[in-house]
């Protein structure tokens, strides 16, 4: 018997919808919700939790790769090592609480969000999208009463750069690179007229790195004297930004309001970077303290407090009633070394590592570079050492870390692909 067989041309088969980006969609989107639980949970997190909660219930949940398997064990080092370090130092219940959940919460995500993923760019950008879509939509949202401090900077302004970015991302999909490199300039104006300084930074470095490509651009597969040549270019090029927008900013080309808070924040000996970021200069000292096992979830100590208060004011006087006693450190990894000891902060560490390992290899290979992959990792990089591991941090810091084994990933499939084809006698 013959069976015929008619295939149906593929604009005729109208639009379908894939269920993963989907997924990926609607899970960035929840970003723009959170619920007390066990302190404040982003609704990504209770997404993602549910997901692989779901796989473990009705699914066959798939085994994680090698390399986010490790990311998922470190983790689980992070909770056991807070475990430990909250029964010996007495640490209260609801901060233990806190601590166990925001580490167990990490772990979770890591691999929920890497089957979500499936190691596909496409999926990559679809959840940037929903999250740059939540992040707009959650001052909205915001409880009457409820105070953003500076609504561009705490508000509005990483997720309109985001969306930046996936516009400048479309473009470069369609091979229009020059254009795709107005989003990312104009959005770092922006950020610097309205003192975003570090979202500024970021845009800018973005901008750079796109530029880059665009001129070495022939470079399918940079050698190892080419990619030096690059990353020192890049890292000069990036590192410029700094010196270059102190000058501006106390020359007062910025406006009032900028000389104002420059001159009011930075001063010689600490520059631009760390003058305003007094917990890079006490959490090394609390965590040199008690570096096996740190201080406990949430640490208050009066006298690193203290110091805060006479660096941040520069006054020598008592704290006034009401000041915050907790150990200051405003970093993913300072955090983690200070409450959990080096245990804890051994994650933070290998994501520092990878990071630089995803840095080499977009410089090894070009092709794989687009805006939303550098700013993830430009992102994430600033973020593991100057902000707080805190709500919407956890779930951009867990996407961003996704999206490096992702890349990782690309690379790996690109080099073998390259190996097998023929060589040219």
């Amino acid at each position: 018997m013959t069976m015929s067989t008619h295939i149906v041309p593929r604009a005729a088969r109208g639009w379908t919808i894939q269920p993963w980006p989907v997924l990926c969609l609607v899970t960035g989107i929840a970003s723009l919700t959170d619920f007390q639980i066990v302190g404040r949970i982003m609704g990504t997190e209770v997404l993602g939790i549910l997901f692989v909660l779901g796989l473990a219930m009705f699914g066959r949940p798939p085994m994680p790769d090698r390399l986010t398997t490790r990311l998922i064990g470190l983790a689980l080092l992070w909770l056991v090592a807070q475990f430990v370090s909250d029964l010996v130092n007495q640490s209260r219940w609801d901060n233990s609480l806190r601590g166990l959940a925001r580490a167990g919460a990490t772990m979770i995500m890591l691999y929920g969000l890497h089957v979500m993923l499936g190691n596909r760019v496409r999926r990559v950008h679809v959840m940037f999208l929903g999250l740059a879509i939540g992040g707009c939509v959650a001052p909205l949202l915001a409880q009457e009463g409820e105070d953003f401090g500076d609504p561009w900077k705490f508000g509005y302004g990483t997720p309109v750069t985001m969306f930046c970015m996936v516009a400048a991302t479309w473009l470069w999909r369609l091979r229009l690179r020059s254009l795709a490199l107005l989003p990312p300039l104009l959005i770092a104006l922006v950020n610097i007229f309205l003192g975003y300084r570090s979202m500024a930074g970021i845009a800018l470095a973005v901008f750079f790195i796109q530029m880059l490509v665009i001129i070495f651009g022939t470079l399918h597969v940079v050698t190892g004297r080419q990619a030096l040549f690059l990353s020192l270019l890049a890292g000069g090029l990036v590192g410029g930004i700094i010196p270059l927008y102190g000058v501006a900013a106390e020359a007062g080309w910025l406006g009032e309001g900028q000389q104002e808070r420059y001159l009011e924040q930075v001063n010689d000996q600490y520059g631009i970077l760390l003058s305003g970021r007094t917990e890079w200069r006490i959490a090394p000292l609390a965590f040199l303290e008690k570096p096996l096992l740190g201080h406990g979830s949430w640490a208050e100590d009066e006298r690193y407090a203290q110091m805060s208060w006479e660096i941040f004011t520069g006054s020598t006087e008592a704290m006034p009633p009401g000041f915050s006693m907790l150990i200051p450190s405003h970093s993913h990894l300072l955090g983690a070394l200070v409450e959990g000891g080096i245990l804890s902060g051994l994650f933070w560490f290998m994501v520092l590592f990878l990071l630089g390992h995803s840095v080499i290899t977009l410089v090894r290979h070009p092709i794989l570079i687009d805006p939303i992959i550098s700013f993830v990792l430009f992102c994430l990089g600033w973020a593991v050492l100057f902000s707080p591991y805190g709500l919407g941090n956890r779930v951009f810091a867990c996407f961003a870390i996704i999206t490096m084994t992702v890349l990782l990933q690309q690379a790996r499939q690109l080099e073998q692909s390259s190996a097998r084809l023929p060589r040219v006698p």
